[in-house]
């Protein structure tokens, strides 16, 4: 009897999550953008210029016949653009935000990244600004900081508008897990959100963090560190990469071990990192 009703509990759940995985998509009439559902209906009239897939994380999509599926997108909205200005939408087929921004990015994390009149804002899914626009250009955000640029340097504030650091970098990446990577004086390392240096620029490149291991570059050759900026893999392959949960490259094993709750794999001349 437990068994059974075990079974039907996993039926449900699959049901319940078939239900809501309902998949839409972009059709095109008189050059004019819409969108459909699974039935052939209109859901979106097509009266737009274009229309954009809302960034949605593990949503599948594929493009067939100047068509685009998006599966469950929920209360993301749809970036449109109308008479040469951009605006966002729901899937009922009801504007947010009336187009009124000369350029625009997809919502994420439940911002948006506009840009008019010269100068670049971030508002929320009501069209309000988080901070008053500047004249610096934003490039990205995340856990509540922007980078921004000034010419050809970087810097950073938050989204109460206060500076966190000035346009000093000559690159930089978003913050993730509260550090960001950025390049000063020709090498790259990690500051805090305070804008202190937690791990010395002494990297040729260096990305961004991820679930506390870090891949890096140092002369000609990779290598992994941690928060730390202790070598967990010292440089020695030619190339690592970031693939769905694991670090990955190459194919040929010889040996793996177990780091704090991560399973590292080392390859001849490549290495993969899995995690739990």
């Amino acid at each position: 009897m437990k068994y059974i009703l075990y079974f039907i509990i996993v039926i449900l759940s699959i049901t319940q999550i078939n239900a809501q995985q309902s998949a839409y998509a972009f059709v095109r009439s008189d050059k004019k953008w819409g969108v459909i559902n699974q039935e052939g209906k209109l859901v979106i009239d097509s009266i737009f210029d274009i229309l954009y897939t809302p960034l949605i994380v593990n949503a599948p999509y594929y493009y067939k016949n100047s068509k685009r599926i998006i599966h469950y997108p929920g209360d993301s909205l749809f970036k449109f653009r109308q008479r040469g200005k951009y605006g966002y939408m729901n899937i009922h087929n009801e504007i947010q935000i009336p187009n009124q921004y000369k350029e625009s990015f997809r919502f994420k994390n439940g911002y948006a990244i506009t840009y008019s009149e010269i100068k670049y804002g971030i508002i929320n899914k009501k069209g309000e600004y988080v901070f008053e626009p500047i004249q610096y250009e934003i490039i990205d955000f995340n856990e509540n900081k922007f980078l921004y640029k000034d010419w050809r340097k970087y810097g950073f504030m938050d989204f109460n508008g206060k500076i966190i650091t000035p346009p000093i970098y000559n690159n930089a990446n978003v913050f993730v897990e509260d550090v960001s990577s950025v390049k000063f004086k020709g090498k790259y390392g990690y500051i805090n959100s305070k804008g202190e240096w937690v791990i010395e620029h002494r990297f040729l490149l260096a990305k961004s963090f991820h679930q506390g291991l870090a891949i890096v570059k140092e002369l000609k050759e990779w290598g992994v560190i941690n928060k730390k900026g202790e070598y967990v893999i010292y440089p020695q392959y030619d190339k690592i990469k970031i693939q769905e949960r694991f670090f990955q490259y190459g194919s040929k094993s010889i040996y793996c071990r177990l780091y704090y709750q991560h399973y590292i794999f080392v390859y001849q001349r490549s290495l993969q990192v899995r995690y739990r």
